[in-house]
């Protein structure tokens, strides 16, 4: 649940691998939700009944308020960043489709 909240406040895989001493590929499953589903619902779950549970996002806390955390958190939805990569993939690959007027 740490790893979202501090992803969506800009922390790099680097720091990450810092803070809690694991490898970053767990990071990217972890952000994606492979490795636990749904702990991005319950990181905001927890944030809304006032439960900081680690040092680093108490951290965050304290220095920008929990609504700001709150809402920093929610706009990293993985599924609409997700959504977002997919969206550009299919324009990316998608077949170009020129209309041309008609000639008199």
């Amino acid at each position: 649940m740490s790893v979202h909240v501090l992803r969506a406040h800009g922390y790099l895989f680097s720091e990450l691998t810092q803070i809690f001493r694991a490898n970053p590929a767990r990071f990217h499953e972890i952000l994606h939700g492979r490795l636990h589903p749904d702990s991005w619902e319950k990181a905001l779950q927890s944030l809304a009944i006032e439960d900081v549970w680690n040092e680093a996002v108490k951290d965050l806390v304290d220095r920008f308020g929990l609504i700001n955390v709150i809402e920093k958190t929610q706009s990293a939805d993985p599924r609409k960043r997700q959504f977002a990569q997919r969206l550009k993939r299919a324009r990316k690959f998608a077949p170009v489709v020129t209309l041309s007027r008609p000639t008199r």
